[in-house]
């Protein structure tokens, strides 16, 4: 949180090497720092190959598919970015434990799904996930101009 991603990943990447480091989720979230820690330092191979770890981790869990599609957005891997958001948005049962990151559960998750389709030419399934977003957080001006956008280049 304080940018020292050196020292986050020196910590996190010790955490996984303890013997007493073995509850998945909590190892899942450290592999999930890590890579936003190498996300931190604009170093997205190292970004995606810890956000690999974590689904591979717990793949039943969203927080780690949508570490990986924030990846995935930031390389412009559209194809990336749509799968890794329709895992997360295939997974409905929000866990209650502290690592439970909300990110996962908002309207981002469908944001980053709109961009992920729309760039794969899926005109209608960015509307319909557009519209989600929207209807989650309908305050925010970039998702109301991202819908509309989507919507007049859909309708005939």
């Amino acid at each position: 949180y304080y940018g020292m991603w050196d020292k986050a990943i020196e910590q996190l990447s010790r955490h996984l090497t303890m013997p007493t480091a073995l509850w998945k989720s909590e190892r899942c979230a450290s592999m999930r720092f890590i890579s936003r820690s190498y996300s931190g330092q604009n170093r997205l191979k190292e970004a995606e190959e810890w956000a690999l770890k974590a689904c591979a981790e717990v793949p039943t869990e969203r927080e780690p598919w949508f570490e990986l599609a924030k990846v995935y957005y930031h390389q412009n891997n559209w194809h990336g970015l749509y799968y890794a958001t329709k895992n997360a948005l295939e997974i409905v049962e929000r866990p209650s434990s502290y690592i439970c990151e909300p990110s996962a559960w908002n309207w981002e998750v469908y944001d980053f799904a709109s961009l992920g389709a729309w760039n794969l030419g899926l005109k209608k399934e960015a509307v319909e996930l557009s519209a989600k977003a929207c209807e989650m957080y309908s305050s925010d001006l970039r998702l109301q101009n991202n819908h509309k956008l989507m919507s007049d280049a859909v309708e005939p």
